[in-house]
């Protein structure tokens, strides 16, 4: 058995991509998910999703009423569910808006919020709590964030909403969301 190791420029090229992760995502919001990954600091996980609402697999569709769900015409919506054994116990969930989300050429704001359960697109959504701290985002570079202090998110599903009413189907939109969780140490 040989010693492997690692030079510099590769162990850079490895933790620059992070691991990838399977989110588990819904089928109405699958095709928008562009990288999902997972980095790790010791207990700590930190997980970078970066979603296209403008994706060329099928434009993420406005519902008819404020605070809606939002994904394409199939199924539900959710990104994913928040379980302790993927993310740890999360602390804080931060959003970082990458690309206006228009609708033809109107820019429109989103929020990003976490639910009890998983809906379809233009579905009310009950108990959502929004980790954009209720202010949507609407101007590119916008870092929003939520601290976490109760293990609320524990089982909850997130989602990508409108802010407003809306029509019609997002020509473009990017949205990096990370959520940052612990691994609960083993025993001794």
């Amino acid at each position: 058995m040989g010693n492997r190791r690692f030079s510099r420029k590769r162990l850079y090229e490895v933790e620059k991509a992070g691991q990838p992760v399977d989110l588990e995502s819904s089928i109405g919001i699958k095709g928008n998910i562009i990288s999902s990954t997972q980095h790790r600091q010791g207990q700590e996980i930190i997980t970078e999703i970066t979603i296209d609402l403008g994706s060329s697999n099928g434009g993420a569709i406005a519902g008819s009423n404020a605070n809606r769900a939002i994904g394409t015409a199939a199924g539900t919506v959710a990104i994913t569910e928040l379980t302790r054994a993927k993310y740890g116990i999360i602390t804080e969930i931060r959003c970082i808006l990458a690309e206006l989300p228009k609708i033809s050429s109107t820019t429109r704001a989103v929020n990003v919020v976490y639910a009890d359960t998983n809906v379809a697109k233009d579905v009310a959504l009950t108990n959502a709590v929004d980790c954009t701290s209720s202010q949507p985002l609407n101007v590119v570079g916008e870092d929003r964030s939520l601290a976490i202090n109760d293990d609320g998110a524990k089982d909850k599903f997130l989602f990508v909403t409108q802010d407003t009413a809306n029509a019609g189907t997002y020509a473009q939109g990017k949205v990096v969301v990370y959520i940052h969780g612990f691994a609960i140490p083993a025993d001794l």
